[in-house]
């Protein structure tokens, strides 16, 4: 009987120095854990102030959703659709359940390298069946253009020869629409020595974070010129691109972009705000 409890003695001070230690290891588990999350925490924070043009460029990727590499991008939901639509866009209406579907997205994905600054995507009729009958897609593969959310042009059919050359088409005409609108866009955000496209005006802004800037310009009595961005949705989507930023306001000084609301409320906090604006070249 004895030497039966020493063995259970024996095995109990095993069983709780095992939970002694199990108990270490969920501790630094959840340590590592939580770390790492933080870090990320950190990352998505810095990202959406635009501070850092490595996390800035993620952030404006994720944001616009735009294709990249040599691969058309699937969109998954309207929302999506939106955003990419709002760029010169092609669009793959497709089925998976129809076999020409996957040969036509081959060939797009062949082509999308050489599309310059035409996004190159993927939509699935059924999956998004309310975007097939908002476009009236009655067969698959069915292309289409877009441009501000609009329909501009569009194919029907499995047809490789016409569908490479409809994809030259309309590379070309994006290239050209895209080189005409940064010409504009250079003239715009040198219209003034500080520049600041908003949305409405500096007498009636129409969102608190332009109203609040406005207000720090004033303050501070920096002349500036503006430009409502809710007037003219070609500058409004494309000034995002053409400045890797992703949202408004956005303050430009001799030409040069300073920065959104965080940026400029960060620069007030320290001495010589106008004069820190004057050394942008």
């Amino acid at each position: 009987t004895i030497a039966n409890s020493k063995v259970f003695i024996h095995y109990h001070i095993l069983i709780c120095y095992f939970i002694y230690l199990l108990n270490y290891f969920y501790i630094f588990f959840f340590i590592f854990f939580f770390f790492f999350q933080a870090e990320d925490g950190i990352r998505d924070a810095q990202e959406s102030r635009g501070l850092g043009d490595v996390y800035k460029r993620q952030y404006q990727r994720r944001v616009r959703g735009r294709s990249s590499g040599s691969m058309a991008t699937t969109l998954d939901s309207i929302d999506a659709f939106d955003k990419a639509t709002q760029f010169p866009a092609l669009v793959h209406f497709f089925a998976d359940w129809y076999e020409p579907c996957k040969d036509m997205d081959n060939l797009l994905n062949a082509l999308a390298s050489s599309a310059g600054s035409l996004g190159m995507y993927r939509a699935d009729s059924e999956r998004l069946a309310a975007l097939s009958k908002e476009f009236k897609i009655e067969s698959v593969p069915t292309f289409v253009v877009f441009k501000g959310g609009e329909e501009v042009d569009r194919l029907e059919g499995v047809d490789a020869g016409k569908l490479a050359e409809f994809v030259r088409k309309h590379t070309a005409m994006a290239g050209d629409a895209e080189t005409d609108l940064n010409h504009r866009l250079k003239t715009l955000i040198n219209q003034a020595p500080v520049m600041l496209f908003m949305k409405g005006n500096p007498a009636e802004p129409r969102c608190g974070f332009s109203r609040t800037i406005v207000g720090i310009l004033e303050e501070h009595k920096v002349q500036f010129d503006s430009f409502d961005i809710l007037g003219d949705e070609d500058v409004r989507q494309g000034l995002k691109k053409f400045s890797d930023w992703p949202t408004y306001p956005q303050l430009y000084a001799n030409g040069q972009l300073v920065g959104g609301l965080d940026i400029i409320k960060e620069m007030t906090e320290e001495d010589g705000f106008k004069e820190a604006l004057a050394e942008y070249e």
